[in-house]
């Protein structure tokens, strides 16, 4: 844990004031500790690229997600493609933050267009991560926190199971990483190009990570709280550092959004999906996590949410909209229910903070706790969020901190700013992990020396650390259930539509349903698999099933239309097939119906 350390004479370089400060409790490092020192990290950095090695075997031979991107992976994908073959045209403001996909398309163009070669650099940039969480920890609080930062790093599951996902969480995290650890050498070692730099990194995360940009205010406050030297000269040194990170900042994002506001963007620096995001975040429906709109006329589906954005804004305004005024629309609507319901909005933010601090790691495509029922081997990697959580806490609390730490403060608070604007989930969170560590390294340090020199601080702390871990490891809402059957129901999909196995999508179908029978998006892929399987009973009852859940369903009336016309049934065809028709007027497909019915034709 952090420990208190005597105040040391401030000194200047590169033209901007730092302190000559040592993580407290710290002694200079001996050649021969360093030399020990490297030796512990490369032993952690080799089991872990053991370990990922070994699951990345297992992936492979195991997950159906290895060669099948899904929801926003495949969006991700697909974009990345057209821009490494030189077919894609940004026509409008970016929808999503570009960033990534740009990465990709490097990747593809320049070393592999296979998936493989997308998660063996993500796992290869899992270990980067572990080297900078270990350097950051140890500036901030000694070479044994940061030793014991690296092998909690190794031990978090989230990291390898994101790693090979085709997603921006991996990127993000390391390159938030490097931004940190070059704020924290051009705080201790000065230099206008190292600010600079820091600042040039964190603008690259926010292209791909676009919350990132929350940061920026925190930047400020660091530098002046922790860098302000007494004199005059000095607060325009450290506001000198402040606007050279802000600059840097600037230039990596200006291309983005000097062609978002071109192409009617409005004040979307980044990714204009922010808006109905936050609305997403904050509606009456709203829990904590994401949850689908379908009452609102979203079917789900990555790549058709933002047409469908803009349709349903249309619609309710009653006339065509700028991409700008879709975005004010869906803001509006967050901030109108904020405004309407203030006790359920502060009702809300409860509820998203004990989800970032629980124990359990909520997903939006994948999940982690389904994975595991294959991926055994991602059970090695134990440490859970809350027992980090819990280690952190007494480190958090404990003053003075040192800048390195006051910097990773800032970072996680930052990230826990992001969660309560908008929702939790597993890779949202991810951000606030490294700095976590760092702390719950320090807490570990810190127990190890009280047992042998405090044993009342060790007893005082052990005591904090197991009731706040007993108290996050307690699920408190298990609504969340519903993202475990939206997990199957993913596998299901995929199986069905990449992998055209409707028998395994029949099984991973009836799962979900077994955990929440009352979506009915799952009863309507049931029905698609059982009709292509030839059982048409079954796919009949599944598609009245969804039609009973939602009338307002049109693939669901379809489908049923289709299904009762196979078997014979052509009065209840029709209806099937006229339902659809109103449902979608001028639909095709729907009139076809209703003629091949009227004719006597079969599908």
């Amino acid at each position: 844990m952090a420990r208190s350390a005597p105040a040391s004479p401030r000194r200047r370089r590169g033209g901007v004031a730092v302190a000559a400060t040592r993580p407290a409790g710290a002694a200079p490092p001996s050649a021969r500790s360093s030399e020990r020192d490297g030796y512990a990290l490369a032993a952690v950095v080799a089991a872990a690229a053991i370990f990922r090695l070994l699951y990345f075997l297992q992936y492979r031979a195991t997950s159906l997600f290895y060669d099948a991107p899904y929801a926003d992976a495949r969006v991700y994908d697909q974009w990345a493609r057209a821009i490494a073959a030189g077919t894609y045209r940004a026509t409008g403001p970016y929808y999503l933050a570009p960033g990534y996909p740009y990465a990709l398309a490097f990747l593809y163009r320049h070393v592999s267009a296979a998936l493989p070669a997308v998660y063996v650099v993500q796992l290869a940039l899992g270990l980067v991560d572990i080297v900078l969480v270990h350097r950051l920890a140890a500036d901030a609080f000694g070479r044994r926190a940061g030793l014991l930062a690296a092998i909690l790093t190794a031990l978090y599951a989230p990291f390898p199971f994101l790693e090979t996902k085709v997603l921006s969480a991996t990127l993000a995290i390391t390159t938030l990483l490097f931004a940190l650890t070059a704020l924290a050498g051009a705080r201790e070692r000065g230099g206008w190009w190292r600010w600079m730099l820091g600042g040039v990194l964190l603008g690259v995360t926010s292209l791909v990570r676009p919350e990132t940009l929350l940061f920026a205010a925190f930047v400020p406050v660091w530098l002046w709280g922790w860098g302000r030297p007494p004199r005059v000269a000095g607060w325009a040194a450290t506001s000198g550092g402040a606007l050279l990170v802000l600059a840097g900042w600037a230039v990596a994002i200006a291309p983005v959004a000097v062609h978002n506001v071109r192409e009617g963007g409005g004040g979307a620096l980044i990714a204009s999906q922010g808006a109905l995001t936050f609305y997403q975040s904050n509606n009456p429906r709203a829990c904590g996590f994401f949850v689908l709109l379908s009452e609102d006329g979203f079917t789900g589906s990555a790549e058709t949410q933002e047409a469908e954005e803009r349709a349903i804004a249309e619609r309710a305004v009653g006339h065509p909209l700028t991409r700008r005024e879709v975005s004010a629309y869906w803001f509006g609507r967050g901030l109108d229910f904020i405004a309407a319901q203030p006790a359920r909005f502060v009702w809300l933010l409860g509820q998203k903070l004990a989800k970032f601090a629980g124990s359990v790691e909520y997903g939006t495509e994948f999940n982690l706790a389904v994975e595991r029922e294959t991926l055994w081997l991602l059970w090695v990697t134990w440490v859970p969020f809350t027992l980090i959580l819990a280690l952190a806490i007494p480190s958090l609390v404990r003053r003075p901190l040192h800048p390195t730490a006051a910097l990773l403060l800032f970072a996680f608070l930052a990230n826990l700013a992001a969660a309560l604007i908008f929702y939790v989930s597993s890779r949202y969170r991810l951000a606030s992990v490294p700095p976590l560590i760092a702390f719950a390294a320090s807490t570990l340090d810190g127990l190890v020396v009280d047992a042998r020199a405090d044993r009342r601080r060790f007893l005082t702390t052990a005591a904090a650390v197991v009731v706040a871990f007993a108290l996050g490891r307690v699920e408190w809402d298990t609504t969340s259930l519903g993202q475990r059957a939206a997990a199957y129901f993913s596998m299901g999909l995929t199986l069905a539509t990449r992998k055209h196995d409707h028998a395994g999508a029949v099984a991973e179908y009836r799962q979900a349903l077994e955990i929440d029978p009352g979506r009915a998006e799952i009863w309507h892929g049931l029905g698609v698999s059982l009709r292509a399987l030839g059982q048409l009973g079954p796919a009949t009852r599944a598609f009245e099933e969804a039609v009973r859940l939602k009338p307002s369903f049109y693939e669901a009336n379809f489908g049923l239309g289709v299904v009762r016309e196979q078997a014979g049934d052509a009065a209840g065809a029709r209806a099937a097939y006229e339902t659809a028709a109103r449902l979608r007027p001028g639909d095709a497909a729907a009139a076809a119906g209703i003629a091949r019915v009227g004719g006597g034709a079969r599908p």
